[in-house]
C-alpha cells in the first residue's frame, strides 16, 4: 500500500532533483556530492559587511552558495518538505556551535537553565502563500526536542514592510527599522532571559538586527543568532571552538 501511494504521488508530482531539476531522483548524484562537500565545512561566525547596528553574535551552518542556494528556495517556496531533515541538520550544527562557543549560552547550558529559541518571523502574506512556516519547521527539526532549547514564537510585525528581495543593505535596514515587536505574553516570558534568534540565511543582517532589537526592548539580556547559511560576503575566517559537520559520504537521509 505504501509503495502504491508513493507511485500515485509521483504521477501527480514527478520526482525531480531539488538542486538541478533532473527527473527521477530527489537529489541527483552531482548535487549530492555538492551537499557532502558543503557538509564538510565547519560552522562559522557570520558578520555582514557593512554590519548593521545591533547585529548580534551569529553562527551559520554552511555558506549560501552552489547547491545550498538552490535547495533552500525549493524547500521554502516549492513544497520540497522532504529536504527539511537535511536543511535542519545545517541549522542544528550552528545551534550546537553557538551553544558551546558563546560564553553566556554555554554557562546557561552548564547550569541547566533554558535558552529560548526564537524563530525570525515570516510576513503574514508569506505564511498565507506557503500554508506553513518553513523556518519554524526547520528550527523544530534542528532541535529534535532538546529541552534545553524551548522554542517560542515571540516575534511579529508591528507594521507592513516591503518585500526584501532586491533591496540594498541600507534599504533593508530602513524597511525593517522598528517593524518588529514581541508579543505581550512572550515578553513576560522572555524578560531577563537569554535567547537564540534563528533564521535561514544571513544576507545584510537587517532582519537579525531588528529582531534582536525587539527582543532586547522587552528585557532579553543576551541575544545570539543562528542561521542555516550565510551569503559569502558575510563569512569570516574564524574557526575557533567549532565542531566539524557530517563528513563526506554521509547518508543524506541522516545528514
Amino acid at each position: 500500500m505504501t509503495t502504491l501511494l508513493a507511485e500515485v504521488a509521483d504521477l501527480a508530482m514527478p520526482r525531480r532533483c531539488a538542486g538541478c531539476g533532473e527527473p527521477g531522483v530527489l537529489i541527483c548524484a552531482l548535487c549530492a556530492l555538492q551537499v557532502r562537500e558543503a557538509s564538510r565545512l565547519p560552522p562559522f561566525r557570520s558578520v555582514p559587511d557593512p554590519c548593521p547596528n545591533g547585529f548580534p553574535p551569529a553562527w551559520s551552518g554552511t555558506p549560501y552558495t552552489d547547491v545550498v542556494r538552490r535547495l533552500l528556495p525549493a524547500y521554502k517556496d516549492e513544497g520540497r518538505t522532504d529536504l527539511r531533515g537535511l536543511l535542519g541538520a545545517w541549522l542544528g550544527r550552528a545551534i550546537a556551535v553557538a551553544g558551546s562557543a558563546d560564553p553566556t549560552v554555554a554557562e546557561h547550558n552548564s547550569l541547566g537553565r533554558s535558552v529560548y529559541v526564537v524563530p525570525a518571523p515570516s510576513s503574514p502574506a508569506a505564511r498565507r502563500a506557503r500554508g506553513r512556516d518553513p523556518l519554524r519547521d526547520l528550527v523544530v527539526t534542528a532541535l529534535d526536542g532538546d529541552p534545553a532549547f524551548p522554542v517560542i514564537d515571540a516575534l511579529g510585525y508591528a507594521r507592513r514592510v516591503r518585500d526584501q528581495a532586491g533591496l540594498s543593505s541600507s534599504e533593508r535596514a530602513r524597511n525593517l527599522g522598528g517593524a518588529l515587536r514581541v508579543r505581550p505574553r512572550a515578553a513576560l516570558e522572555l524578560s531577563g532571559r537569554v535567547c537564540l534568534l534563528a533564521d535561514d540565511v544571513v544576507t545584510t543582517g537587517a532582519t537579525l538586527a531588528e529582531s534582536a532589537r525587539a527582543l532586547r526592548s522587552v528585557g532579553v539580556v543576551h541575544v545570539v543568532a543562528v542561521t542555516l547559511a550565510a551569503t559569502p560576503r558575510t563569512t569570516t575566517g574564524s574557526r575557533a571552538a567549532v565542531r566539524r559537520g557530517p563528513a563526506s559520504g554521509t547518508n543524506l537521509s541522516e545528514a
